[in-house]
């Protein structure tokens, strides 16, 4: 992701069974000529437990300024770095969700789905916390609830795997979803949340990923998400 700004995450895939990954994949990010002097690049390798965190390995730190040193006919750089062990190591941070957008307007339909949920609380028995997800569609900046749906209970899974389809929403430059993640209990606890929209209630891939949804009709866009804790 791009530091010094809203993150926004790329992810690869996972490579298992390996001490000597090769990923092959590139990612592609929209960044002005003029910020490459301000800003980095870092990458982290991460482990996926089987209680499903995520623990940092390392991570590596590339500046950007060095691109704007170069000729201006760009082309691609091949650099080797040692990943850097910092303190944060194995401490996990905020829940990552993957989130699936589709916009079908000839229909009027918006499908949203949700996968892998990774970084969840743990219990005292350090097994992670049961959650389910509250997908609310909203309309303006009041957030007047149109429609809820909700998934099943996560438990031991990795991934939710399901989807969910609304209807007759109108323009959905006008709209947004929210998907709160709660504890069940007798008293339903929320965990964290994810706003999708435009920037008058959103920020970060929450602006970004609903944008590639409506420039991209019709087309499914999947993001993996840092949730906010509640």
């Amino acid at each position: 992701y791009i530091e010094n700004s809203e993150k926004k995450f790329r992810t690869t895939s996972i490579k298992k069974q390996t001490n000597n990954p090769t990923f092959e994949e590139s990612f592609t990010f929209q960044l002005p000529k003029h910020e490459l002097a301000n800003q980095s690049i870092r990458l982290d390798v991460l482990s996926i437990e089987k209680s499903k965190r995520t623990l940092l390995i390392g991570f590596i730190v590339f500046p950007l300024n060095i691109l704007t040193k170069t000729e201006s006919h760009w082309r691609p750089m091949r650099i080797a770095r040692d990943l850097q062990l910092g303190e944060s190591s194995n401490i996990p941070g905020n829940v990552l969700l993957v989130v699936s957008l589709t916009h079908f307007p000839s229909s009027d339909r918006l499908s949203v789905g949700l996968f892998e949920c990774h970084n969840l609380p743990l219990k005292s028995t350090g097994s992670p916390i049961s959650v389910y997800a509250k997908v609310v569609v909203c309309q303006g900046i009041q957030g007047k609830m149109l429609k809820t749906k909700r998934t099943e209970v996560l438990d031991q899974r990795e991934s939710f795997n399901e989807s969910f389809t609304f209807s007759k929403l109108g323009d959905p430059a006008n709209i947004h979803v929210r998907i709160v993640l709660m504890q069940p209990g007798f008293f339903d606890k929320s965990v964290a949340i994810l706003v999708l929209g435009n920037e008058m209630v959103a920020k970060g891939t929450g602006i970004s990923h609903w944008s590639a949804m409506i420039e991209r009709p019709e087309v499914t866009t999947s993001e993996c998400h840092e949730m906010q804790p509640l």
